[in-house]
């Protein structure tokens, strides 16, 4: 292979997703892997595996008789890590944990949160909407999913949701760092009052109360399992929600044309979202680890490597999706892995789809001629990516009613 046949032949020949270049570049790489090398190793972060093709990339998160999410779903490792719950069970654990979950956020469950998540979006926007200006991330796409999940899901006290908000965002970026075992520690402090609240007050018929009466395997679950099965509903959906919301605003911005179809017929707009999610996924890449020795063409991955499914590259494969490098919110089907596949299927991918739909709804409605003040826009990287902040400016508007979300 010679280098003037490659755009990035450092990156294809030693693959590393936290590289400066792979985050300037993320999409052209990941087709370039897809093309040259869709079964690929790297050393690394003490070395991994690569997966890029859609195929590969579905059988990764689909077949747990070759690939598992134990004991690791990062590179590098993270050894300090406390394997979360359900996503680290091995599947006979797994599949009660998902029996006890599921029933709260079925496509039918998830409409009576409607009405609570338009109220925070319309009070979050009145907070900002007569400067006509805001940092979008930290004024909007993160509070909108914190909001959520602390007052309507948990439940919490508005005394507490700024500091568990506070604390969620900590733990998630704080992963290597001196401060994490602090800030994780803190974090289930506030969870475990809550849990002895909630032991003690009349039962809401809510996930909580599931997880305290539930049964995993013939027993109760233990006080840590509830806590670290919590810790994985509030950060599943925070950073991935926040920066979905960021990458679509982008993506309306910079394309009118979109947006002015969604906004002449808004009943596509949960087509559109799927697009939008098949088009730039919030979660480029998850991890497994290979249970036994795969076979790839002459490669093989042995028991126990680390694989990387690069979601970003498995997304766009045209063998897959017709005219993949293209937005087209008329695809007949669009069977994107932006909520991966199979047994680990995001469980919370109704919900999310309501909050993208109702916020895009009003963002639409009210966010006039935007325009986009970064350049170039600042991305946060790892197992999310988004932009890191986003400053716009848009034609002032008037406030709704309502008080702060947050």
């Amino acid at each position: 292979m010679t280098q003037d046949t490659v755009r990035f032949p450092r990156l294809v020949q030693r693959f590393d997703h936290f590289d400066p270049e792979f985050e300037a570049n993320l999409f052209a790489v990941a087709d370039e892997l897809r093309t040259r090398c869709p079964v690929a190793h790297s050393d690394a972060h003490g070395g991994f595996w690569t997966l890029s093709r859609y195929r590969d990339v579905q059988e990764g998160f689909g077949n747990e008789q070759l690939y598992s999410a134990v004991p690791t779903v990062t590179i590098p490792v993270n050894l300090a890590a406390v394997p979360i719950i359900p996503l680290q069970c091995e599947r006979g654990l797994h599949r009660d944990f998902r029996r006890l979950l599921d029933p709260y956020f079925r496509a039918g469950a998830v409409p009576r949160y409607e009405d609570g998540i338009r109220q925070i979006t319309t009070e979050l926007m009145d907070d900002f909407i007569e400067r006509g200006r805001c940092e979008f991330v930290s004024e909007f796409a993160r509070k909108l999913p914190g909001a959520l999940v602390f007052r309507l899901l948990l439940g919490l006290p508005e005394t507490e949701t700024d500091e568990a908000f506070r604390l969620t965002l900590a733990i998630m970026h704080s992963l290597g760092t001196p401060e994490a075992a602090h800030v994780h520690a803190d974090f289930m402090s506030l969870i475990g009052r809550m849990l002895e609240r909630r032991r003690v007050d009349p039962p809401r018929g809510d996930v909580i109360d599931a997880l305290l009466a539930g049964q995993v395997e013939g027993r109760p679950l233990t006080e840590d399992e509830v806590r670290r099965c919590l810790l994985q509903l509030i950060a599943a959906g925070l950073d991935t929600t926040a920066h979905a919301l960021g990458t679509m605003l982008i993506t309306l911005t910079r394309r009118p044309d979109l947006r002015t179809r969604l906004e002449a017929d808004p009943h596509s707009l949960p087509r559109a979202i799927e697009e939008l999610l098949r088009w730039e996924p919030p979660a480029g890449g998850l991890v497994r680890t290979a249970v036994e020795d795969v076979g790839f063409d002459g490669n093989t991955i042995p028991r126990g490597a680390p694989v990387l499914l690069l979601v970003a590259a498995a997304n766009r494969d045209p063998e897959e999706f017709q005219r993949a490098g293209e937005i087209d919110f008329d695809r007949d089907q669009i069977r994107h892995l932006s909520f991966g596949y199979g047994p680990h299927y995001c469980v919370g991918v109704h919900l999310a789809r309501l909050e993208l739909k109702v916020a895009l709804e009003e963002l639409l409605d009210r966010l006039k001629d935007v325009r986009i003040l970064d350049d170039p826009i600042k991305y946060d990287s790892g197992t999310s990516r988004g932009p890191a902040e986003l400053n716009i400016e848009f034609a002032p508007g008037r406030r709704v009613g309502g008080d702060r979300a947050t």
